[in-house]
């Protein structure tokens, strides 16, 4: 079986581009989900994926409720397992997903937290303008609260992804994938 995740892993590196931080999350989940069947089946290191059935994953669902696993983190573990046995069954390891009649616990939906205009008329004023450092800051400031990108976006940004005339920036986001983004009039002040 560890092989198979082995293969999984590298796979979600190489063709599916995933952080570092998403491999190293998936790669725990299923360490996790391996150690659960070693303590459960004795020889559990021997199974084959094709032997993993519904009650083992049922099992498994209950051991992480009953060590008090928020419904969050339980969501996340069955989807890379679910991701798991999907890229088993299309490499033809296995016939079916044993996932698939799996459901993952109903998460509350929560509302972005967000600032308040007077918040963020704040956070502007912030930087000191007569300084380099602050009109670095500011101008951050304004491309993110302009564009809304994300900041791991922002900080992957060089200049050579701001086009001034256009009033665009290039960036490289989640799963290495470029796309243009507009910025306003404050911003390229800023810049």
């Amino acid at each position: 079986m560890q092989e198979h995740v082995e293969a999984f892993l590298r796979h979600l590196k190489l063709e599916r581009n995933y952080s570092p931080l998403t491999l190293a999350s998936y790669g725990d989940d299923l360490r996790n989900f391996l150690d659960f069947l070693d303590r459960r089946c004795a020889g559990a290191s021997a199974l084959s994926p094709a032997d993993v059935n519904r009650p083992h994953l049922r099992a498994f669902l209950r051991e992480l409720l009953g060590q008090g696993y928020a419904k969050r983190s339980i969501a996340r573990k069955l989807a890379c397992l679910r991701s798991f046995f999907r890229y088993l069954k299309k490499t033809g390891v296995v016939q079916a997903s044993p996932m698939a009649t799996i459901v993952s616990p109903k998460l509350d939906r929560r509302l972005p937290q967000f600032l308040d205009e007077e918040s963020m008329r704040r956070l502007m004023e912030q930087p000191d303008g007569a300084t380099p450092e602050g009109m670095r800051d500011r101008a951050l400031l304004e491309l993110l609260y302009s564009t809304g990108i994300r900041l791991s976006e922002l900080i992957g940004l060089s200049l050579q992804d701001i086009e001034m005339s256009g009033g665009t920036i290039r960036v490289i986001g989640k799963g290495n994938k470029h796309r243009i983004v507009p910025f306003g009039r404050p911003a390229r002040r800023a810049l």
